[in-house]
């Protein structure tokens, strides 16, 4: 994931109504999402590596969408970087 500051991006604008978002904006927000999710994930594996194994078990046996199938994304990574 890039850790670009998202406030850098030249197309960044004030979202003031969240119902009235161009395409552009949703991919921003949708953007800021991910790297803030990310990012947190990260920090929390690397400084509370049981919480982390927690968390994930609790987000992907609660987190049901028909149709889609959570992965584990440690189960991607080789043994070495887990």
């Amino acid at each position: 994931m890039n850790n670009d500051n998202i406030n850098n991006n030249e197309d960044y604008e004030d979202i003031d109504d969240p119902d009235m978002l161009s395409p552009e904006q949703q991919q921003l927000v949708m953007k800021t999402y991910m790297m803030f999710v990310q990012n947190f994930t990260d920090y929390v594996k690397q400084v509370d590596p049981a919480l982390y194994k927690r968390a994930k078990e609790y987000a992907t046996d609660y987190t049901q969408v028909p149709g889609i199938s959570i992965v584990d994304p440690d189960q991607l990574l080789p043994e070495d970087d887990q």
